[in-house]
């Protein structure tokens, strides 16, 4: 992925001696024999360096598309921890990264709902209240404020998945306080 399109020597070269004044001093500027004209083409191989370094700086610093900074981008998320080692192919190790950027946040049924789908799990999640059988009519709100009450919800997975003890205690680390996830 590129920001800015990379030019050739030719096209840089252009550009800097359209830039240069019209004058008698200048008239063989778009000369190729001429002195003038050869030292701005080895100035504009300069600008090529800059113009990919420049997009190798911006894929870099973006998770989806680094390769060099990939370490960094881990330290920065906390991995390797319990859940994400840290090692496989780039692909794995990038996978792992977004996992715990878009578990940041998760508030809603439908921000689990999403993010579990982010990470290839089809899954349905509903309310504690509707899952189970209470004499009274749960969840209640004990307090003032509605948001701090402590809820529940159930994750039922779509099919069989062959190890969840690793995603289980991921997704019990990024709910907030609040929130008890029951897997059904």
């Amino acid at each position: 992925m590129s920001l800015i399109k990379i030019k050739n020597n030719e096209e840089h070269t252009r550009t800097l001696l359209m830039s240069m004044p019209n004058g008698k001093v200048f008239e063989r500027k778009f000369d190729t024999d001429s002195n003038l004209y050869k030292f701005w083409t080895s100035i504009s191989k300069t600008f090529i360096l800059l113009e990919e370094d420049f997009n190798r700086l911006f894929d870099e610093l973006n998770p989806i598309t680094c390769e060099e900074t990939m370490r960094l981008w881990e330290e920065e998320y906390g991995i390797p921890d319990t859940i994400f080692k840290g090692n496989g192919t780039l692909e794995e190790r990038r996978r792992d990264i977004l996992a715990k950027v878009s578990a940041s946040g998760l508030i809603t049924n439908k921000n689990f709902v999403d993010f579990f789908a982010f990470i290839g799990y089809d899954v349905i999640i509903y309310n504690g209240a509707t899952a189970f059988k209470y004499g009274l009519k749960f969840p209640t709100t004990f307090g003032q404020d509605n948001k701090i009450s402590k809820f529940i919800i159930v994750v039922k997975f779509g099919e069989a998945y062959p190890n969840l003890d690793d995603l289980k205690l991921f997704v019990q680390e990024i709910v907030p306080a609040n929130v008890r996830v029951i897997f059904n």
